[in-house]
């Protein structure tokens, strides 16, 4: 949770093909937003994701996602006001 009582989480699911990273933001007072795609890779599964947020809002993601030959360590990041930045 940042300063002011906002948080991020983030999860791999399903879309029927293969497993996807999203993030969603919780803004105290308000209630969670919509769902964001957070990869938008479709080489292989996304596993393992965690987010890590600081006191001012910005948020750094992190998966493991296979590329059919081997899995390799993607990332991502949120700019509080700006929102999520590409996958790198």
């Amino acid at each position: 949770m940042d300063a002011n009582g906002n948080a991020m989480v983030a999860w791999s699911q399903s879309d029927g093909t293969r497993t996807n990273a999203w993030a969603s933001r919780y803004v105290a007072g308000t209630g969670w937003g919509t769902a964001t795609l957070i990869e938008t890779d479709n080489a292989g599964d996304v596993s393992i994701p965690s987010i890590a947020l600081n006191a001012s809002g910005h948020a750094a993601a992190v998966w493991h996602q296979s590329d059919g030959a081997r899995t390799n360590i993607w990332a991502n990041h949120y700019s509080a006001g700006t929102g999520w930045a590409p996958p790198r």
